[in-house]
C-alpha cells in the first residue's frame, strides 16, 4: 500500500490536503467536459449522442466524488474517529476513474475529430496533467497514476498516426507525459516529507510541554516540603 510509511496523524494531513483541493478539481472537470461536448459543430449524429452519452459517464463519476467529499467533511468534523486508508482508497479511485474517464474521451472520439479538435483534446488533457501535480500532492500514488492515465495512451495513439501532426502532437504528448510524472512523483515526496517534519515537530513540542509540567510539578512539591 502506498500510505504503510505514514501515520494515522499524517494520512490525516495528507487527506486534508487532497479533499480540499478536489472541490477545485471536480469544478473544472464540470466546466471543461460540457464545454468540451458543446463547443464543435459536428454533423455526425452518431457522434454526438456518444459524447452525450460520455457527458453522462463523467457526471456520475463527478457526482459520486462530490458525495465523497461530503462524507469526509461530515466525518473530519464530527468527533469520532474515522478510516484514513478508506479515504484514500476512495479518493485514489475517484480520480483515476476521473483520469480515464478524459483518457476514453480522446480515444472513443479519436477517429471522427477534426485536427482542431485533436489538438484541442491533447491540450485539456496536459492542463489538467499539469494541474494535478500540486492538487494531488498528498498522493504519490495517486498524482503519478493520474498523470499517466490522462496523456499517455492518447499521446501513444497519435504516434501511430500517418499524419504527421498528429504524431507530433502524439511525441510532444509522451514527453509533457513524462515531465510531469516525475513532477507529480517529486512534488508529492516533497509533501509527505513536509507531513512527516511537521507532525514530528508536534511530537517534539507536545514532549517538551509534559516535561516542563513534570519539571514544575517536581519544583512546587519540593518548595513545599518541610526542610
Amino acid at each position: 500500500m502506498p500510505y504503510n510509511n505514514l501515520s494515522n496523524n499524517e494520512r490525516k494531513e495528507a487527506l486534508k490536503i487532497l479533499y480540499s483541493n478536489a472541490i477545485s478539481g471536480i469544478a473544472v472537470s464540470v466546466l471543461v467536459s460540457v464545454a468540451l461536448v458543446f463547443a464543435f459543430d459536428i454533423n455526425n449524429e452518431e457522434a454526438n449522442h456518444d459524447k452525450i452519452v460520455w457527458l453522462g459517464i463523467m457526471m456520475c463519476v463527478l457526482t459520486l466524488r462530490i458525495i465523497d467529499l461530503g462524507l469526509f467533511f461530515k466525518d473530519q468534523n464530527s468527533s469520532q474517529p474515522y478510516n484514513t486508508h478508506c479515504y484514500l482508497n476512495r479518493f485514489a479511485i475517484g480520480c483515476i476513474s476521473t483520469a480515464v474517464s478524459w483518457c476514453g474521451y480522446a480515444l472513443w472520439f479519436h477517429s471522427t475529430s477534426s485536427t482542431v479538435e485533436v489538438t484541442t483534446t491533447i491540450a485539456i488533457l496536459s492542463a489538467l496533467a499539469g494541474g494535478s501535480a500540486n492538487l494531488l500532492s498528498g498522493s504519490r500514488f495517486t498524482a503519478v497514476l493520474y498523470s499517466f492515465t490522462l496523456l499517455a495512451p492518447y499521446s501513444f495513439l497519435l504516434t501511430l498516426s500517418n499524419n504527421h501532426y498528429q504524431h507530433v502532437l502524439g511525441l510532444l504528448g509522451l514527453t509533457f507525459a513524462t515531465i510531469m510524472i516525475a513532477s507529480s512523483y517529486k512534488s508529492a515526496t516533497f509533501t509527505h516529507s513536509a507531513i512527516k517534519l511537521k507532525n514530528q515537530n508536534r511530537e517534539l513540542l507536545n514532549e517538551m510541554e509534559n516535561k516542563v509540567e513534570q519539571r514544575t510539578e517536581e519544583i512546587y512539591h519540593l518548595s513545599n516540603t518541610d526542610p
